[in-house]
């Protein structure tokens, strides 16, 4: 248990002090530092309540859902869902453009992400499942890392807009998931949220590039 909480410390620690060098440049320390801080306590409240909707009856009573420390259960989809909501949220009152956050902060999320689950695996019994979603995490994140300077001179994203970062993780994500649900023998419903999740994602690549206002790449012909 002492190891546990000291690696998941140094997992919260890294990612609080990678965010804030990426981003202290361009926001106040202050707000960027609540911004960081509270992101992870919407990890934990956003796991907390979606591993209780999914799991009915899990816990005895109310309290013990706030015991995140003694009694074991997060779904991370969750944490994801609340993650994105807060900043929406915390950039509309700070008067932050959300695809610049999102640009720079999505990665390191990754990274809390893929940290959390893999602590999971390593204390919480090693079960394939926690193994394949620590791997597919890490997937995800070397894709992110490895467009991350390079999608605007995509053909296909002629805006190169901030933000495509953010819907090309959702976008792997979703398309890597998809197989893993499917193997693990998930329900169909799983796997069709998924594909939605892929789906749109790609729309808002494609929205966000403006990539049908430019179809050269298409037939060969400079827009007017």
């Amino acid at each position: 248990m002492i190891l546990l909480i000291i690696f998941r410390l140094f997992v919260v620690t890294l990612f609080v002090y990678l965010s804030w060098r990426a981003l202290r440049e361009d926001y106040q320390i202050n707000d960027l530092l609540l911004y960081l801080w509270s992101t992870l306590f919407m990890v934990i409240v956003g796991g907390r309540i979606a591993y209780g909707i999914t799991h009915l009856g899990v816990w005895d009573s109310w309290w013990q859902w706030l015991l995140v420390w003694r009694i074991a259960g997060m779904a991370y989809w969750g944490s994801v869902v609340a993650v994105i909501g807060w900043t929406l949220y915390f950039c509309s009152s700070k008067k932050w453009r959300f695809y610049v956050l999102a640009e720079e902060i999505t990665p390191f999320v990754v990274f809390l992400m893929s940290g959390m689950i893999w602590t999971d695996w390593i204390w919480g019994g090693r079960s394939f499942a926690l193994l394949g979603w620590g791997l597919l995490t890490l997937l995800v994140l070397l894709l992110a890392l490895l467009v991350k300077n390079r999608y605007r001179s995509f053909i296909w994203y002629p805006s190169g807009k901030k933000g495509f970062l953010f819907w090309w993780v959702l976008f792997t994500f979703g398309v890597v998931a998809c197989g893993w649900l499917y193997y693990l023998g998930f329900d169909m419903i799983w796997i069709g949220l998924m594909v939605g999740l892929s789906l749109t994602s790609a729309g808002g690549m494609f929205i966000l590039g403006d990539t049908f206002k430019h179809l050269s790449f298409i037939t060969g012909r400079k827009k007017k």
